[in-house]
């Protein structure tokens, strides 16, 4: 009798970590989440996010970022992320992870991007630091976009297997992520 409980609840325990890995896994669509609130000389108030968090894929897998705020964001290989709050409202200053990518995306200064891709990104990859591609939020009541650019976007992870790609939203630089490859 005690054989067949440890044996049923080995199989019941079998049964439910396959299915949460195989869930985990098996999400290749990382949602941008959030909104923003201001009231001069009060408050500011800025929930963007991605999610879910951490992901793991296989290299060579694609992974799908979906914008449903009202704004644009960047999805950035960066060597490290922002840690502090001064590093994140400081990162676009020379020298800081932000820097070289917001260069390449707006080389005249903020206005309108220029480039929507940035390194592999541009060919629809991700795969080392700097490779960043712009977010919009076409079809998004109170786009805060003046030009199309995609709402969602589709990137080929073809980093190799036992890397770590810490990515983030350079111009909302709190948005944070890790893509673990294998």
């Amino acid at each position: 009798m005690r054989r067949l409980a440890v044996l049923t609840a080995s199989i019941v325990f079998a049964l439910s970590s396959s299915v949460l890995l195989g869930s985990a896994s098996g999400s290749r669509t990382i949602k941008i989440l959030g909104t923003e609130h201001f009231v001069p000389n009060a408050l500011i108030n800025a929930n963007y996010r991605f999610s879910p968090g951490p992901l793991s894929v296989k290299s060579g897998e694609s992974v799908t970022w979906a914008n449903a705020t009202n704004d644009g964001h960047t999805i950035s290989i960066v060597p490290s992320v922002p840690a502090t709050v001064s590093d994140v409202f400081g990162c676009g200053a020379p020298g800081t992870v932000c820097a070289p990518i917001l260069a390449c995306h707006f080389p005249q200064g903020f206005g309108p991007p220029v480039t929507v891709g940035c390194g592999n990104a541009a060919n629809g990859e991700l795969k080392v630091v700097g490779d960043s591609v712009l977010v919009g939020c076409t079809g998004t009541p109170g786009c805060q976009v003046p030009i199309p650019i995609p709402s969602t976007v589709t990137l080929k992870i073809t980093a190799p297997a036992g890397s770590h790609l810490l990515y983030m939203c350079v111009i909302h630089a709190w948005m944070q992520g890790e893509i673990v490859v294998s």
